[in-house]
């Protein structure tokens, strides 16, 4: 054999090689994009509804300074509901406490925060200017209805909103 011959059939090794060793890399990156798209999905679902909620939010925070997002959520019997409750400190005087009443007979109903009777507690002091979000989750067996009160220090309700939960 000559000289060159042997040159073109190590080149040809050395190249298939390389291609089966950039065949798997490929192979493997592909497979890792897949795997992890499924979570960048979820993320910017979670965005969209959070730049959904400030979108419809700001008109009423700067008004009203509280905010319910959505207020309306039909669920299936048994299934939780989360909510969007966005408060702005615009009233002057810190906020206390935000209260979450129920204003229905709802069966079967739990929340995720501390009950006082059949309300719903946050207690959080909120200072002038400052904002809160909470998102608070609800499962009931019957079409419910509630009532968010912000009251400040001063024990006065400066602030209501409704929203409810469909069957």
């Amino acid at each position: 054999m000559n000289k060159t011959g042997i040159e073109l059939a190590i080149n040809t090794i050395v190249m298939l090689i390389l291609g089966l060793a950039m065949l798997g890399i490929v192979i493997s990156l592909v497979t890792n994009i897949g795997e992890g798209g499924s979570e960048l999905i979820e993320a910017s679902e979670k965005e969209k509804n959070e730049l959904i909620a400030s979108a419809r939010c700001s008109n009423d925070l700067q008004r009203n300074g509280i905010c319910v997002y959505p207020q309306v959520r039909e669920i299936d019997k048994g299934e939780t509901a989360s909510y969007l409750i966005w408060v702005s400190n615009i009233f002057g005087e810190e906020i206390d406490k935000i209260v979450i009443k129920n204003t229905t007979e709802c069966q079967n109903l739990k929340g995720l925060f501390q009950e006082e009777g059949n309300d719903f507690i946050i207690p959080d002091n909120i200072p002038v200017g400052e904002d809160l979000k909470v998102f608070p989750v609800f499962s009931s067996e019957s079409k419910c209805s509630f009532k968010v009160e912000v009251i400040t220090t001063g024990r006065e309700k400066v602030a209501t909103e409704t929203f409810f939960i469909r069957i």
